[in-house]
């Protein structure tokens, strides 16, 4: 009779043998299962020739419209297709062969489309382009002018040639070095050319390649600044082909030294550039609004028709909407530009009365509220501009930012002290200003205190010229005076 330790360990056995071939089976069958999922999922897509393909993407049903573009923009990008499409394009191709190869190139270049290509992402995808020869036909299109390549496939180059090269300069480069710039200037100055769509992408590739400093040298050597300036006036009524050429404009002069900015702005009088760029400072679009002031500051800085820009009707109002928007940037711009416009003595006295009657001198004090340095101490140069106008000094005295402006003064750090000492000077040597002076009184003379113990000349002697100027006037503002200059005498 077998023991009982023998029979409870054969049942374990047996138990243990089930338990495994079970678990097998299981395994099996998933793994039957999930490759029968495999096939179904990846044989149809295989199995689908692109007439099919074609007519699905024409289907009412969105979700089979975006599978089957899905499917052809992922085949068109495996090497073998993709070479195909770029042979396609060649000048050696028949015109129909080209029309049919830069449709695709363009397609497969559009960021919103290739983003329905989920197995790579869109730089990769435009880098595959790139490195199968895009830049090259796309540019050899747009060198072809015979009739029988219609403008429509001369805009599809340049919209992929454009979405190609943005925030690339190694492609930059390399369109240049083939010739790019012949095409466009050939379209953007053609009178013959009707589609407008042609110039604007002809334009915004010119763009992007001016986005790149290094680039701005070919393209005043070629011309391209008088093309610029002719486009925005062109164009003024599109929504963006003025902006664009403004900016370009603006980057190309910031660029280069002060005698070829001078001669380059020289140039730009020529095509009524003053007069557009007043149309362009009240347009709606607060872009173009930016780069227009941007390129009126380049104007007024290098000294060229800046009475012109100074005569601009309502200039003051717009400088002062500008500074509204309280943008760092812009901010700096506008400061600057307002601080050679109401710099010296002629048709610049107007100007700052003008500043005073549109409340102009007001905004000027609170950008001293800034958080940039830059902005405040382009402030402090415009009020030390207009400080010597007596009808801007009640502005000057009455504005909350004024003990701002004496803390700026007296540090270290603003490199606007020689100015407050020069602007305190002239504010304090009018008895007119007393009621303004009055509640700044002890925090003037503090600051004038430890501007003369400053080792720099010029800042110790407007300081001691400011509190002379003080003992001139009646009241507290004497006797306080009177005392700091018995202190220093002692």
């Amino acid at each position: 009779m077998p023991s009982s330790n023998s029979t409870q360990n054969g049942e374990m056995a047996k138990a243990l043998t089930l338990y495994v071939v079970g678990f097998t089976s299981v395994l099996m069958v998933y793994s039957i299962y999930t490759h029968i999922k495999t096939l179904q999922s990846t044989i149809p897509e295989r199995a689908i020739d692109l007439r099919s393909l074609s007519l699905l993407t024409k289907s009412d049903n969105i979700n089979l419209q975006n599978s089957a573009a899905k499917i052809v923009l992922e085949r068109s990008m495996q090497e073998d297709f993709l070479a195909s499409i770029i042979q396609a394009c060649r000048t050696t191709e028949t015109a129909e062969s080209v029309i049919m190869g830069i449709s695709a190139l363009q397609l497969l270049s559009r960021t919103v489309v290739t983003q329905l290509c989920t197995a790579i992402t869109v730089e990769a995808n435009k880098k595959k382009l790139v490195d199968a020869g895009a830049l090259d036909v796309l540019v050899g299109v747009l060198k072809r002018d015979e009739e029988d390549i219609p403008e429509s496939t001369h805009r599809s180059s340049a919209v992929a040639l454009c979405d190609l090269i943005q925030s690339h300069d190694d492609r930059k480069i390399h369109i240049l070095e083939i010739g790019v710039l012949d095409p466009l200037k050939r379209i953007l100055t053609s009178e013959t050319i009707r589609n407008n769509e042609l110039k604007y992408w002809s334009l915004m590739v010119l763009h992007q390649v001016s986005l790149s400093e290094p680039f701005h040298r070919p393209l005043i050597t070629n011309g391209f600044v008088a093309i610029l300036a002719k486009m925005a006036r062109m164009t003024f009524g599109n929504t963006n082909m003025p902006k664009f050429c403004m900016q370009s404009l603006v980057r190309v002069i910031a660029s280069v030294d002060q005698v070829e900015a001078r001669a380059i702005l020289t140039e730009l009088l020529d095509y009524n550039i003053v007069s557009l760029i007043s149309v362009c400072l009240r347009s709606d679009d607060v872009e173009l609004i930016y780069w227009a002031a941007g390129l009126m500051h380049e104007f007024v800085l290098k000294d060229v028709a800046a009475a012109e820009f100074r005569q601009i009707k309502g200039v003051q109002t717009i400088l002062l909407s500008l500074l509204t928007a309280d943008e760092m940037y812009i901010s700096r711009v506008v400061l600057r530009t307002i601080k050679f416009m109401a710099h010296g003595q002629g048709i610049e006295e107007q100007f700052r009365l003008e500043m005073v009657r549109t409340g102009l001198i007001t905004k000027i004090m609170h950008c001293l509220t800034s958080d940039d340095d830059d902005v405040r101490y382009w402030a402090i140069l415009c009020i030390h501009d207009c400080a010597g106008q007596v009808e801007a000094q009640p502005d000057i005295l009455s504005a909350t930012e004024f003990p701002i402006m004496l803390e700026l003064g007296s540090s270290n750090k603003s490199q606007a002290s020689a100015y407050v000492a020069d602007i305190l000077s002239l504010i304090c040597c009018l008895n007119s200003n007393n009621n303004n002076l009055a509640p700044h009184s002890e925090a003037i003379v503090a600051t004038l205190n430890s501007l003369l113990m400053w080792e720099e000349p010029e800042i110790q002697y407007n300081a001691a010229g400011a509190l002379f100027n003080m003992m001139a006037m009646s009241g507290e503002f004497e006797l306080l005076a009177y005392v700091k200059i018995v202190s220093l005498r002692c």
